[in-house]
């Protein structure tokens, strides 16, 4: 199974409302990192969606979507 990373940079100030937004939108987990967020979700649609959300809501924010192996 793989798991679906949605990097996430907002603005510092929007942080805190972008990892809410995330975890409300179905992910697993949130990481904070020195370049942004990192949310896990188990299903790419998921990830799609809340990528989308995002968007929406902080139209300048910097978004990148991944993938990555269960180990």
């Amino acid at each position: 199974m793989r798991w679906f990373a949605l990097h996430v940079r907002v603005l510092e100030r929007d942080t805190d409302l972008a990892l809410l937004l995330l975890q409300e939108d179905g992910s697993t987990g949130v990481e904070t990192r020195a370049e942004g967020l990192v949310a896990w979700f188990r299903r790419r649609e998921g990830a799609e969606r809340a990528r989308a959300a995002l968007r929406a809501r902080f139209p300048r924010a910097r978004t990148r979507l991944g993938s990555a192996a269960d180990r």
